[in-house]
């Protein structure tokens, strides 16, 4: 739990562009690995190479949309009251 806290504080200290940035960076990463990564799941959770596939490809989806966010909290934030 400390640990959790910790990367919570430090995580206040990155603009929302910077939080953004390492969320796109995790879906590159992702990107580069999905075979590894599917593979990992479908030894796992013994799911299908397809269905292991689909996961990976979900979830640079999420690690994308939560960059758009990030970044348009930002925008969001500068917009004139």
């Amino acid at each position: 739990m400390r640990t959790c806290a910790a990367c919570v504080h430090g995580n206040k200290r990155l603009s929302s562009w910077e939080r953004a940035a390492i969320l796109n960076r995790v879906a590159d990463k992702l990107v580069e690995q999905t075979a590894k990564v599917a593979e990992m799941i479908m030894l796992e959770a013994g799911k299908p190479i397809t269905d292991a596939m689909s996961e990976v490809a979900r979830s640079i989806q999420t690690f994308r949309v939560a960059a758009e966010e990030a970044s348009a909290s930002e925008e969001t934030s500068r917009l004139p009251t």
